[in-house]
């Protein structure tokens, strides 16, 4: 008897998700998939070891879907990964490498993938290989692009803002969670990704860096110019509503 395979199904499309979901399930009725509409409404949901696999099926490869691999990394202590996309820059090299590297396990075009192949792909990455494309690897078209300067650090995404502005007015993450509709695991993932981007040891430094931050981009920006999103002040220490801890 074929070992069930239990799956975390994210796709913030619901007739993409059902579809799929369906299709995968009468191919393979091994699978047992759990929909989520996104990261933050899997995180903390489900116990990783109630976790084979995590296919996430991303409709736009903005600039937030490596925060969001690596979030989920996290969230399911390293279980495999695999990106499922129909975009046209999941025909692009430099996304399919930025994507592996931000945690996961596996891509699939569903431009150019039929439904049995992405079900072997699957099923590959969860007995513990990594799959991408072969067709665009060995592709001359899809060479990569020349590497951009790199700059003096990552950008924090919208919702990692919103944490850090929280966690400078000195909020525990429970609350922070309250105010920000999330759950507190999803607040631990993004403020280790705030840590991590910005180079910090723990909650405080990323504070005060991005204090420093801001202060570097006012001086850019000068008097008259938009000095971009504005955090509020820091008003009690940062760690002591967390008991000391980082996150």
């Amino acid at each position: 008897m074929t070992e069930a395979v239990r799956i975390v199904w994210i796709d913030n499309h619901r007739l993409t998700r059902d579809c799929m979901i369906s299709a995968f399930t009468t191919l393979h009725p091994p699978l047992l998939p759990a929909p989520f509409e996104s990261v933050d409404d899997y995180v903390g949901r489900l116990s990783p070891k109630a976790v084979d696999l995590v296919v996430y099926y991303a409709h736009q490869l903005g600039t937030t879907i490596c925060d969001d691999i690596a979030a989920l990394k996290q969230a399911v202590d390293q279980r495999p990964i695999v990106l499922l996309s129909d975009t046209s820059e999941a025909e692009s090299l430099d996304v399919i490498r930025s994507v592996l590297r931000s945690g996961a396990n596996g891509f699939v075009s569903t431009r150019t993938s039929s439904l049995s192949m992405a079900l072997a792909a699957l099923l590959f990455v969860q007995a513990g290989g990594t799959f991408a494309p072969l067709e665009l690897l060995l592709s001359e078209d899809a060479a990569p692009q020349p590497a951009k300067e790199q700059t003096s650090g990552e950008r924090l995404t919208a919702r990692q803002m919103n944490v850090l502005a929280q966690v400078r007015q000195g909020k525990a993450n429970k609350t922070i969670a309250r105010d920000l509709g999330m759950s507190e695991s999803a607040v631990k993932v993004h403020i280790r990704s705030i840590m991590r981007k910005m180079g910090a040891a723990n909650r405080t430094q990323a504070a005060f860096a991005a204090l420093d931050r801001q202060h570097d981009d006012d001086e850019t920006a000068g008097d008259d110019s938009p000095a971009g999103a504005a955090l509020p002040p820091q008003s009690r220490p940062l760690d002591e509503q967390n008991g000391g801890r980082d996150v």
